[in-house]
């Protein structure tokens, strides 16, 4: 298995979606997922494996990134899917294994609006995945990090004077983080609110441009908006 192995870990497949799926996880950082998904690949036609990788996605975003919970437990459980698919072949068995251990749908809403997220590529795919949910034809697609920067609204490194006193709680929250382009992003770097609402107005991408509907930028809006991102997440990490 190790050539395919090889492939999978690389994100390379025949087919554009299941591509995608591959380098999602590869985005997470979820070195947990592989050894399920290498056995659904090695068993498993197009349409079991998309199922298997949304599913495996879904719970790792739910259990280790929005949930924060024991990565070790769902290790055991990709391990234990791992061999059994290879010996009965029951993907939807799978899809109820991971149910069973992530988050409920009303727990994975409440953790995630209040979700930090400080590595940079996890929050990349957060945001990548609510902007292309919000647009649904799939017209747009998000360029990659050399194109696209993440873009802390509140600075990570505010000018002096102007720190908030939960600067540290604050600063990684989803509510509190976008996407521009590199371009654009180097221009208004570390600047207050107002000075980069000019351009969040100008960004191709939904989840910048609706930025404009903030007359200014407090941890209440942080919230405000992070809640309304909430309202996206059963739609894109789901089970069904």
């Amino acid at each position: 298995s190790a050539s395919l192995y090889r492939e999978l870990v690389s994100g390379r497949d025949d087919d554009p979606e299941l591509q995608r799926f591959l380098r999602s996880v590869s985005m997470l950082g979820a070195k947990s997922l592989w050894p399920a998904i290498l056995s659904g690949w090695e068993v498993g036609e197009w349409d079991k494996r998309k199922k298997l990788i949304k599913a495996l996605i879904a719970l790792f975003v739910r259990h280790n990134v929005i949930g924060s919970l024991e990565n070790s437990k769902l290790e055991n459980v990709v391990f234990e899917v791992a061999r059994r698919l290879r010996s009965n072949q029951d993907f939807d068995g799978a899809t109820v294994r991971f149910k069973e251990l992530a988050p409920s749908d009303a727990e994975f809403i409440e953790q995630f609006k209040n979700a930090r997220v400080s590595r940079q590529s996890t929050a990349r795919y957060i945001l990548r995945e609510i902007e292309h949910c919000k647009r649904r034809t799939g017209e747009v697609a998000v360029e990659a990090p050399d194109r696209v920067h993440l873009e802390h609204i509140y600075p990570q490194n505010p000018r002096q004077g102007s720190q908030w006193e939960n600067h540290v709680s604050a600063v990684d929250r989803i509510g509190n983080l976008t996407l521009l382009s590199s371009r654009m992003n180097e221009a208004i770097k570390n600047g207050p609110f107002g000075d980069k609402k000019p351009t969040y107005v100008q960004s191709d991408l939904l989840i910048t441009k609706e930025l404009a509907q903030f007359d200014d930028w407090t941890f209440d809006s942080v919230k405000i908006r992070q809640e309304r991102l909430s309202q996206l997440a059963l739609n894109i990490w789901s089970f069904t």
